[in-house]
Order: C-alpha cells, then sequence, then structure tokens
C-alpha cells in the first residue's frame, strides 16, 4: 500500500503507518505533487484542493484521509464519481476541547477573566463573595448528536465550539444585551476571523476564543492513529477503511 501524506509526520507517526500494515509511505507537500507523485499512490493524508484537477486523470487513488471533521470543502462529488473513500478526522481534537470547554466554564463561574485583567492593572479586585459560583450541580444540556454540543438556558451560558454557522449571532447579541441569558462563551463565528467591529468584542458577558478550541499538540498523532486503524483492518486485497467514513451521498 502507498500513502502519501500531505502533512509533514512525526518519526513516530511514520513508524505508527508502516507498523500497521504493508505501507510504503512519503510525504510530498501539496505544491509539490504533480501526476508522476500520484501515480501508483493508494491512499492520500490530508488534502488540499490544489490537487484536485490531478485526481481527476488518476486511477490509483482509493482513499483519503482528511485532516479535519469537517469536509465540506473537499471534492466529494469527484470522489463519489471515482469510488474513492474519505474518513474523516472526527474524534481528534474532542480531549483538548472538553477540557478547553471545561476550563472556559470553570473560567466563567469564578470570574477568572476578571482577576486577569485585574494583575494586568496590578489591581487587587475582589468581587462580592455571591458572584463566585461553582459548577457542581448545575445542569448542563448539549444539543447536537456529535462529539460538540452547545448549552443554552435563561440565566445560563450559551457555550459553541462547534460551527459557527448555528450561530444567530443578531439575536444571541439581542439576548446578551438585555440579559435574557447570563452570557456566552464562543469559539466559533460566522464570519472568521471575528471582525474588529464585532459587537462580541464590546460585551462583558462574553468569553472569546480564536477557533482554537479543538488546537492541540496531539491533534496530527491522533488522525494519524484513526489511518492505522483503518489499515489495520484492512484486508490484504482491498482498500476500504471502516473507521469515521464519510457518506458521500449525505455529505458527513
Amino acid at each position: 500500500m502507498k500513502v502519501l501524506s500531505l502533512q509533514k509526520l512525526s518519526s513516530d507517526d511514520e513508524e505508527l503507518l508502516k507498523k500497521a500494515g504493508t505501507v510504503e509511505y512519503l510525504y510530498v507537500p501539496a505544491s509539490e505533487i504533480t501526476e508522476d507523485t500520484l501515480d501508483g499512490v493508494d491512499v492520500i493524508l490530508g488534502y488540499d484542493n490544489k490537487i484536485t484537477d490531478l485526481l481527476t486523470s488518476n486511477d490509483s487513488v482509493k482513499w483519503v484521509q482528511a485532516w479535519s471533521a469537517g469536509v465540506d470543502e473537499l471534492p466529494q462529488q469527484l470522489f463519489k464519481e471515482k469510488h474513492i473513500s474519505l474518513t474523516n478526522a472526527s474524534g481528534a481534537m474532542v480531549p483538548g476541547l472538553a477540557e478547553q470547554i471545561l476550563g472556559e466554564m470553570i473560567t466563567w463561574d469564578r470570574h477568572l477573566q476578571h482577576a486577569f485583567v485585574s494583575q494586568q492593572k496590578h489591581t487587587w479586585n475582589e468581587l462580592q463573595i455571591s458572584r463566585y459560583q461553582e459548577l457542581a450541580d448545575k445542569t448542563l444540556l448539549l444539543l447536537g448528536v456529535g462529539h460538540i454540543g452547545q448549552q443554552v438556558a435563561k440565566s445560563a451560558v450559551y457555550i459553541n465550539y462547534g460551527r459557527g454557522k448555528t450561530n444567530n449571532e443578531d439575536d444571541l447579541i439581542e439576548a446578551l444585551q438585555n440579559e435574557q441569558i447570563a452570557g456566552a462563551i464562543m469559539d466559533v463565528f460566522k464570519e472568521e476571523p471575528l471582525p474588529s467591529s464585532s459587537t462580541f468584542w464590546q460585551l462583558g458577558n462574553v468569553l472569546l476564543t480564536p477557533h482554537t478550541g479543538g488546537d492541540t499538540a496531539l491533534y496530527d498523532h491522533r488522525v494519524v492513529e484513526i489511518a492505522a486503524r483503518n489499515i489495520r483492518q484492512m484486508a490484504a486485497d482491498e482498500i476500504v477503511p471502516v473507521e469515521n467514513v464519510v457518506d458521500l451521498g449525505q455529505g458527513y
């Protein structure tokens, strides 16, 4: 099995792939790939739309392992026509994402954001004791069937670490300004980077992060683990992944 990676992997991750099966591994940046590079390649790790035109005339690639959970930007119709299996990286960001969400929730309840600001100003700023809350015995509502959920309730906090397009931002801003909800913790937005003119920057009851919730030094390794597990489960004479497979008819 010839595996072409568009991602520069660590030597440990290269070895993980090779141990998963009979793998011939090579790394080539997308900008340097030619028709000859793709000749005989069975599997592509990562994707870049720069190689889409080259794939139209290629008959060897059988599987693409995307480097993200979302695959909206990949040429799924082409994959379907050429019978190329597509797998995503769903799950690779979950440990870091869960820790960041929990950290933001603790930051919110314990008012750590105010402590950070006071520290920068060299100010000893103690809030009223009743403002320091605890997570214990509070209710968390998760919306969605995937790895990532959202929370919203009256006098509670709206959290979105999923997709920016799920936010009705105008209504959310109005609810925040009118204190219909206590606040929001957000990592994703309809427009990114978030414009400096956005009202979200001005609201004191909002905690923002720049779509870094899933970022972790272990991300690449976890995607390689997904690919390696798929390789181990394949029959010797066929390349058909079984984990994290994208339904090309549904698009996810």
